[in-house]
């Protein structure tokens, strides 16, 4: 993903200026519409007042700026969950890209959350740019499967938006329930939310094994089967 420039900012404003202002003239042709259907009518009728926006157009451009701003700089975080809470974060990570043969060093690293006596805080890794990240995220993936990396319970995801982690929690429950569903009808299926949002179904083979159904896609009318 490139990186957020000037340019790009400009050009995000006269995007939005030009929405805008288009917005503005069907408003104002609406408006213009209602006061002559208004004036046709008895002068004691009684309508609903328009609805108003303290919201002024500086509001809005700034509002869609952060926006974007927000969007572009949570692709440079990863997420690790399982880290042990040392108070020692930039030191383990770094120790971490040394074992996976990462070049790229965080920037920044910040717990989230609440302390727990039983359980490590989530840890933000802020990397210096979107591939760094993804980069890291790889290495870690690619240590795990090797089988010989030394936090084999370590787990790694993108950095999400506040949007993006709502909608991601509600996958999360959907993925509960279906393999709920799945349990109660006795079903060899269970499902997976994985770190790209993504639903995956498994089915047990001939040979009782877990594979992935790669032609089922999680759709919000679909039921446990798949259809």
């Amino acid at each position: 993903m490139a990186k957020l420039t000037l340019a790009a900012v400009k050009e995000l404003f006269e995007e939005q200026t030009k929405a805008l202002m288009k917005e503005i003239d069907d408003l104002r042709k609406e408006v213009t519409s209602l006061k002559e259907k208004l004036s046709e009518k008895d002068a004691d009728a009684s309508f609903p007042p328009l609805p108003t926006s303290n919201k002024t157009f500086a509001d809005v451009v700034k509002t869609s700026v952060e926006s974007v701003l927000q969007q572009e700089q949570v692709r440079n975080d990863v997420i690790l969950v399982n880290l042990k809470d040392d108070k020692k974060d930039t030191e383990s990570v770094d120790n971490l890209c040394n074992e996976i043969g990462c070049a790229s060093k965080p920037v920044a690293t910040q717990r989230l959350g609440k302390e727990k006596d039983n359980k490590p805080r989530l840890l933000k890794a802020t990397f210096q740019t979107p591939f760094d990240a993804r980069t890291f995220n790889a290495k870690i993936d690619e240590a795990k499967k090797s089988g010989s990396f030394s936090q084999p319970r370590l787990r790694c995801r993108p950095g999400r938006t506040r949007e993006e982690q709502t909608k991601f929690s509600s996958l999360a429950t959907t993925a509960y329930k279906l393999n709920m569903k799945a349990r109660e009808d006795d079903a060899d299926e269970s499902y997976s939310l994985r770190p790209n949002g993504r639903i995956w179904k498994f089915a047990k083979n001939e040979n009782n094994q877990w594979r992935r159904v790669t032609d089922w896609e999680y759709k919000p009318d679909n039921t446990n089967s798949g259809n």
